[in-house]
């Protein structure tokens, strides 16, 4: 079907709705369409404190019916906002790239939330289910160039009674900078599930820990993109769960960091533990910085990992594991002698195999020697620097 733009254009006002619709339409991908209950039509003004807005907004939701949109302007955040205990409940922004820094001139309109409150607590506290955050948003763990302390913990997800669990939670762009942690997942180990979490895409700038699951049950969460700069633990789980990790871009640190709640107690779910890390392109920057897996205590987890590339001298570990974990490496490129730690442990050996894998090294120079001794790894169709081809088997 042709468009006559005469006859569209003799109608002024349904000729400006078409050019804004696709206008908004064209920014962006995720952009936020539809009716939205907007702050700045009840009251909020740029480099203003939000917080009450925003919880009035939250409040009546059940009545408006509307996702709460925050306009692609600066807002302060000064008191934890308490997401209301029910299904449903809806956060919208504005997108822009993730890769400029939402502080440069270069950025356009962000939506940001920046925290002005006390130190130690979070900006955002999750007890529902179904939450969405629309379009995107960034939120800022400290103004700049001020004395602010920085905000301990951006969004903290946690159920509220028992046998109600959170998750079936979807984010569409996230930006989180300057925070102690990033998002967590439950307030105390085994708290209660937190499953089926999507994020097309988020960024870490400046956190201590992204994105850390404490309560040992949470399943089903996957992460389209990951990127990460300054951030020195990205995923950090405690005691099991799942991850689906599509694609990842980082300058340096752990991806994936796995620990015990407590490592004299059994951690529920931690037979659970699967994690799948694809497509990981690590920066030439990072040098020696950058793990892929770190084990700081040994657990029944199967890490799969395929079309990771170490883009410079990364001769570092690239992977640290111990106990009765399943570890595949898959068309990974430049892997380094020396990358991998395998340790043995009273509960079980690691099983390490690369399949496929551009090596740096001889294959029996990849595991690296430690006192108490590396367990062997597992080699299947990998290639040399010079793409000459190794024999399959066991490298000690």
């Amino acid at each position: 079907m042709t468009l006559n733009c005469a006859r569209i254009a003799a109608f002024p006002l349904l000729f400006r709705f078409i050019v804004a619709l696709c206008a908004l339409c064209g920014a962006s991908g995720t952009a936020v369409t539809g009716a939205v209950w907007n702050i700045a039509d009840h009251g909020a003004k740029p480099g203003a404190d939000v917080t009450e807005i925003i919880r009035a907004g939250l409040a009546t939701q059940t009545e408006h019916g509307l996702p709460v949109f925050i306009p692609g302007h600066t807002y302060y955040i000064s008191d934890t906002i308490t997401l209301p205990f029910r299904d449903g409940v809806a956060l919208a922004g504005v997108t822009v790239g993730s890769s400029i820094n939402p502080k440069s001139k270069l950025a356009g309109a962000s939506s940001q939330l920046v925290w002005t409150g006390k130190g130690d607590r979070p900006m955002f506290i999750v007890t529902g289910s179904s939450l969405r955050i629309a379009g995107g948003l960034a939120l800022i763990g400290r103004p700049a160039n001020t004395s602010y302390t920085k905000c301990q913990l951006a969004i903290q997800i946690t159920k509220t009674g028992p046998g109600l669990g959170t998750g079936k939670i979807r984010i569409d762009w996230l930006l989180l900078e300057d925070f102690e942690i990033g998002i967590k997942f439950g307030s105390i180990p085994a708290e209660g599930n937190c499953d089926e979490v999507t994020i097309e895409q988020i960024t870490y700038r400046q956190c201590g820990i992204g994105y850390q699951v404490i309560n040992g049950q949470s399943m089903g969460h996957r992460i389209g993109h990951v990127h990460v700069f300054d951030t020195p633990v990205t995923f950090d789980f405690l005691g099991g769960g799942t991850l689906s990790l599509d694609s990842a871009t980082t300058i340096g640190g752990t991806l994936l960091r796995l620990q015990k709640n407590d490592p004299s107690k059994f951690s529920p779910g931690s037979n659970n533990a699967s994690f799948r890390l694809d497509e990981v392109k690590v920066d030439a920057q990072a040098g020696q910085s950058f793990r892929l897996v770190e084990m700081l205590d040994p657990l029944h987890a199967d890490i799969f990992s395929t079309g990771g590339r170490l883009s410079g001298p990364a001769s570092g570990t690239l992977a640290m594991i111990q106990g009765p974990t399943s570890l595949t490496l898959r068309d990974w490129a430049n892997i380094r002698a020396g990358s991998i730690v395998s340790q043995h442990h009273k509960q079980g050996d690691p099983n390490v195999l690369l399949d496929r894998c551009r090596l740096w090294c001889k294959p029996e120079a990849v595991a690296a020697s430690q006192s108490n001794g590396a367990t062997p790894i597992k080699f299947r169709d990998c290639f040399g620097g010079h793409a000459e081809p190794f024999e399959d088997g066991v490298g000690e």
